[in-house]
């Protein structure tokens, strides 16, 4: 398995791409940067990726889709919830309170809501994912991101 993070600059002022790499799950799609820049979006995956490495926190956010409040009150994300040396990943979006998910790991942790899980029957409408720690660790030791 592998996983990357990375965004793609399309020479759009307002939009970019992202490129998710989850095993053999790969996924492209918008990155808004009417509020922030593709830099600020990989800044954020960053520090995330390494306070979560670090295990200064059990689990984080990927921040893929943040807009003014003028223009969208949800935020779309990816939780990453660490399990000793695996990585659970959702994808989520929220409404309620998404600014409280923007600021370092440690201080939107207690927003981050706890991992879904369910019976087997109930794990088809989880969208989830798992990698262990060696590939995050891997990811951050390429220079690109």
């Amino acid at each position: 398995m592998t996983f990357s993070i990375r965004s793609i600059d399309t020479g759009n002022t307002s939009q970019g791409k992202c490129e998710l790499i989850i095993g053999d799950h790969k996924e492209i799609f918008p990155l808004i940067t009417t509020l922030w820049t593709l830099e600020a979006y990989e800044s954020q995956w960053r520090e995330a990726l390494h306070a979560l490495m670090a295990e200064r926190v059990d689990r984080c956010v990927l921040i893929t889709d943040i807009q003014p409040s003028d223009v969208s009150s949800g935020i779309c994300y990816w939780v990453m919830f660490r399990d000793g040396q695996l990585i659970h990943l959702q994808e989520r979006f929220s409404r309620d309170q998404p600014t409280a998910l923007i600021g370092s790991a440690s201080a939107v942790l207690p927003y981050i809501a706890p991992r879904i899980q369910g019976t087997s029957e109930e794990h088809a409408r989880v969208s989830e994912w798992e990698i262990s720690i060696e590939e995050v660790s891997q990811f951050l030791k390429n220079p690109e991101v």
